[in-house]
């Protein structure tokens, strides 16, 4: 900041004073000299100083950015945040340099998270994110942003995904209704069938703790998802009256959850949670949700942790169909490995009840996931393998009996590139290669689905 190497030959009149704040005497300056002095100033904590010679500036020229940017990062220091969130601002649209710039930005989003304008605040750290030349300081910029996080009571989350798939519908490879491979028992509608084509989805979390203090928080959540298809030109053919938006799907969720810092002897949940929620298919309502959930984290060791997560949830058709209930335990597990990698997985047993004896079952399923730490040559990369098996026991057709019910076996993978080395404003390209292939003893859920999607995520 203040940097010698923007000369000038006006002079500036400025006030020197003592650090009792006492004038001293008048001294002619240069421009270039007048800035050096509020830089040493500012360094030296005599704010009052280096703020005096930042208006003499801007009264000798109201667009000298680096008098502009003397206020930004004195003012908030003397209790007028608001000025300098406005001194900032305007340095940053007149500033010519980088690194002017980069400075300017860090400086308007400090004023303004002293205002309390924390969302105004992560913007300006995102446009400094932007400009930043060096890792130091994207790293300075990612300490800020999570740190003003941290003191925000409101917290945003988005991401946004284009993805090519070979089955949208997560449709049967087969045109035949099959049981065991072996018995049929006529032909699949066309929509029933996998079709392929394009889909984009574009996700959201916006939240606001209601009370926090160091030992407890508990928020107010909004959740949003959305995707809208497009059938290519092969999923067309085989099913002519279907279209993308027949396979849309929206859910909307509001929920309120606390969290606590747990004792040594304290075996109680962390978290508690209430959600409420509802969601569309094809442009139209599908099912309202309930749930309700608990949860403990567990340290195991310096590098090893653990969380248990207990759901129930209830849904409730719109569509006329029987409402279920569903039972999830959940155990996950995260260990820090050697080389700065990161080792994730979970184990989960799922119980859905139902009138409907075609929506009851029990599932159970296992994850796996490594990750990179840090980027190699601008990439990161993430790795993730599924396996996960569900017995509907009550399952039946029509005109068929299925004396063991219904039986599907899942394996998903996915191979993630978080590309560090590209953003803007701090949000970062993610390729993505995913596969999934269900193995079901009735051929309507025998499926496979490849796709490759490009999405962004942020880096903070």
């Amino acid at each position: 900041m203040f940097r010698k190497s923007l000369v000038g030959t006006v002079g500036v009149w400025a006030a020197l004073l003592t650090t009792t704040g006492l004038a001293q005497e008048n001294l002619s300056l240069t421009i270039p000299a007048a800035r050096e002095l509020a830089r040493e100033a500012f360094h030296q904590g005599n704010i009052p100083l280096s703020n005096r010679i930042g208006r003499e500036l801007i009264a000798v020229d109201p667009n000298d950015a680096i008098g502009l940017m003397v206020l930004s990062a004195t003012e908030p220091m003397l209790n007028r945040p608001k000025q300098g969130r406005q001194a900032g601002k305007r340095a940053f649209k007149l500033a010519d340099d980088p690194n002017l710039k980069f400075e300017s930005a860090f400086l308007t989003s400090r004023a303004a998270l002293k205002e309390g304008r924390y969302g105004t605040s992560q913007y300006w750290l995102r446009r400094a994110y932007h400009l930043a030349e060096t890792d130091a300081q994207k790293d300075e910029i990612s300490k800020a942003f999570n740190f003003v996080r941290v003191v925000s009571p409101w917290r945003a989350q988005a991401a946004f995904d284009v993805a090519p798939s070979s089955n949208l519908n997560g449709g049967s490879l087969s045109e035949y209704l099959l049981v065991d491979d072996t018995s049929t028992f006529g032909f699949l509608s066309s929509d029933a069938r996998a079709l392929s084509g394009t889909r984009a989805s574009i996700q959201g979390q916006y939240s606001y703790s209601i009370a926090r203090d160091q030992s407890r928080d508990t928020a107010l959540t909004f959740t949003g998802y959305r995707n809208f298809n497009h059938l290519s030109d092969a999923a067309k053919t085989i099913s002519p009256t279907a279209s993308g938006s027949d396979f849309d799907y929206g859910l909307a969720e509001i929920s309120v959850t606390h969290r606590r810092v747990t004792g040594k002897n304290d075996y109680l949940p962390d978290t508690f949670g209430v959600a409420f929620g509802q969601t569309w298919y094809g442009g139209e309502t599908l099912d309202r949700t309930q749930r309700l959930t608990l949860g403990r984290s567990l340290k195991l060791s310096n590098k090893t942790s653990a969380r248990v997560t207990g759901k129930l949830e209830r849904r409730l058709s719109d569509r006329g169909y029987a409402d279920q209930t569903g039972r999830a335990l959940t155990l996950g597990f995260g260990r820090a490995l050697p080389k700065d990698l990161h080792l994730r997985g979970s184990i989960k047993v799922t119980d859905v009840l139902s009138k409907d004896g075609n929506q009851a079952y029990i599932g159970h399923s296992a994850s796996v996931s490594l990750a990179m730490g840090q980027p190699v040559k601008g990439v990161r990369v993430t790795a993730d393998v599924g396996v996960a098996y569900r017995d509907y026991s009550d399952y039946s057709i029509p005109l068929a009996t299925l004396p063991e019910g219904r039986k599907d076996q899942e394996l998903n993978a996915s191979l993630n590139l978080h590309i560090n080395s590209i953003d803007y404003m701090g949000f970062q390209p993610v390729v993505s290669v995913r596969g999934r292939a269900v193995d079901s003893n009735v051929s309507r859920f025998d499926s496979e689905t490849l796709g490759l999607s490009l999405g962004f995520r942020s880096a903070f």
